[in-house]
């Protein structure tokens, strides 16, 4: 917070200072009093609105959203009050200072346990957005013994510490061992760290419910729903930890319940179908990171969830066209009815009678929905409601593949413009500027001969470059990148099928391929290393495991394995970006020695170069 900034603040809260009263509230006075001991502090009405719009806005004001709670500011607010009133302003003003240090270097890390129902996990652990989905059993509650051992406490009372740990952590095996939690660190105060995770628990949840229901739009298995209470628990609800080393928090809230969801890797890997993983990625970004076609999409998903969660047709109705609304409801004054079931039939159906039945069902729904909320009939079939979760889980996973190269919902809406006039529209633009081996070919106006002959390889004919283009079986990584020579593109230009990815880092090329070893488990490793066009040696080994070889061809022994093709080759793109960023890094790094300095450039590295210079 900037220093004005904060002196407008004081100065609001000062003035609020200058109107709150030692006296206790009269009996029917409207306003609020803090207590200690027999003192009291009061803020009567009118004054208390603007004390707690205060409050407010610098609960939502980031870093401190994400640190702390609105009663830990008002708890802290409150106490400024009380220095103005009893010491002055300039006590105050110090005081306020140190509030706002406080939340700004907070450093405290936090990590939350929020049991789920309705989950039953058979891997070990799912990254779910922000939080870590995981059974707690013995290694996880050994963990939580760990986090808390550090407390502070006098060596007189070792002891009395040590049982104190102890009794936390049989305290915390006692209520959540056995059980799915969803797991959530954070740098915050204990309160905003249970209600972060919560929000972060309740996102991932109802991310897990949307694909479970896509995945069976028309079975009783999609009606499952996970959320964040334990049906076995009391229904005061149940009992969360948050556990750091300043002690453990218990917390206990109300929640809804659900019905149970299986997650294998099968399924996991099924789950992609309906755009989970994409979701997923979008749950872990910074809100300020995300366009506002993704944040339309995590909306539609928690008004596809909480349709789920409700027991009458009506109400699921409701939900269910308001997801509609958040993707493809007009931004001008446009008939809201009409635009929607337009716009949907547009994207989720294919020729002329197929769009015309969507819409005019999208259409009916509307006028029910008119019926549930201003009165008339209100019959809703079970099928109708069936039927729409269809169509709103595949506009959902439509849009995840479109999301890209659309970018914002202006843009969707201004496709969904061109696509009515047109009347039989195009899929939009693809953000990749990859293409095919044969349109790079056609492009150029050659044959499969011609382009055969340019590769200038005997075991490149006409029939290899068909049988190619058809990735029937697929090129090898040396026969692309000879392709890309001699069609005068990067590699990286050509497109590859979905299982195989192109990794440039800093002009050191890698081809990427992923396996399918059994249902949910595919293997990553690097097929091919090329580095033509890098200017960039490492000094250092790649892989810390083999000490005198610097060659990134060593991670090719490398594998990662992920639920889909995507997650393994991104987890492996990951660890392949960290290794090669700090190979090639010619500044010393924490864990260099003190006097390291980079080594002189390699024989082969001066002759590569210079190579590389000539050509031009």
């Amino acid at each position: 917070m900037n220093k004005q900034a904060q002196a407008a603040l004081l100065k609001e809260l000062l003035e609020i200072a200058a109107q709150a009263t030692n006296e206790p509230l009269a009996l029917g006075q409207r306003g609020m009093s803090w207590w200690r001991g027999d003192d009291a502090l009061s803020l009567p009405e009118p004054v208390i609105y603007a004390f707690l719009g205060l409050v407010g806005k610098l609960a939502r004001k980031r870093p401190w959203s994400e640190r702390v709670s609105e009663d830990y500011v008002q708890e802290r607010l409150v106490s400024v009050l009380r220095s103005a009133r009893e010491k002055g302003t300039e006590a105050a003003g110090g005081l306020f200072d140190e509030v706002v240090a406080e939340v700004e270097a907070y450093s405290v890390e936090r990590t939350a346990y929020v049991p789920v129902t309705g989950l039953s996990l058979s891997v070990a652990a799912l990254e779910v957005g922000g939080v870590l989905l995981t059974t707690v059993d013995d290694l996880v509650v050994d963990a939580v013994g760990h986090l808390l051992a550090p407390i502070p406490a006098d060596a007189d009372h070792d002891s009395r510490h040590g049982e104190s740990v102890a009794g936390s952590q049989r305290e915390f095996a006692e209520k959540l061992q056995g059980q799915v939690c969803a797991v959530f660190r954070t740098l915050a105060e204990p309160t905003r760290a249970k209600e972060r995770a919560q929000e972060e628990a309740r996102r991932a949840l109802e991310l897990v419910t949307y694909a479970n229901a896509a995945l069976h739009p028309f079975d009783r298995q999609a009606d499952a729903v996970a959320s964040l209470d334990a049906e076995q628990l009391p229904p005061v609800g149940p009992w969360i930890a948050v556990a750091s080393s300043e002690g453990l928090h218990r917390f206990v809230s109300r929640a809804p319940t659900s019905w149970p969801i299986t997650l294998t890797p099968a399924v996991l890997e099924r789950y992609d179908e309906g755009g989970f993983w994409a979701l997923s990625d979008l749950l872990a970004r910074p809100a300020q990171e995300l366009t506002d076609l993704d944040q339309a999409l995590l909306r539609a998903v928690h008004w596809f969830a909480a349709s789920q969660a409700q027991t009458e047709l009506e109400n699921r109705l409701l939900n269910l066209i308001t997801c509609l609304e958040a993707l493809v409801g007009p931004k001008n004054r446009a008939p809201i009815s009409s635009s929607v079931a337009e716009g949907v039939a547009l994207i989720v159906a294919r020729g002329y009678h197929n769009r015309l039945g969507v819409k005019k069902f999208i259409g009916e729904l509307y006028g029910a929905r008119s019926g549930i909320s201003h009165g008339g009939d209100k019959a809703v079939a079970e099928s109708d409601v069936l039927e729409l979760r269809w169509i709103v889980s595949t506009l959902i996973a439509t849009l995840i593949r479109w999301k890209d190269g659309l970018r914002t919902r202006d843009r969707l809406l201004d496709w969904l413009e061109r696509a009515r006039l047109a009347g039989e529209p195009t899929e939009p633009p693809t953000l990749s500027k990859a293409k095919t081996l044969r349109e790079l070919r056609e492009e150029r106006g050659w044959s499969q001969e011609e382009l055969a002959g340019r590769v200038g390889r005997v075991s490149v004919d006409a029939e290899a470059v068909d049988r190619w283009e058809r990735w029937s079986p697929p090129p090898p990584a040396i026969e692309l990148c000879l392709f890309a020579d001699a069609l005068g593109v990067r590699p990286e230009e050509i497109a590859l099928p979905p299982r195989e990815r192109w990794l440039n880092v800093r002009g050191h090329l890698f081809h990427l391929t992923a396996h399918r070893q059994e249902p949910g488990v595919w293997i990553a490793r690097i097929s091919a290393y090329d580095h033509t066009d890098a200017v960039k040696w490492p000094v250092r080994p790649v892989d810390p495991e083999y000490p005198d070889v610097d060659s990134p061809f060593i991670m090719a022994e490398w594998r990662s394995t992920g639920f889909t093709a995507d997650k393994a080759l991104a987890a492996l793109a990951d660890r392949n970006v960290a290794a090669m960023e700090r190979a090639l890094s010619m500044e010393r790094l924490p864990d260099d020695p003190p006097d390291w300095q980079p080594p002189e450039m390699p024989e082969h590295w001066r002759r590569h170069l210079a190579a590389r210079n000539k050509r031009g």
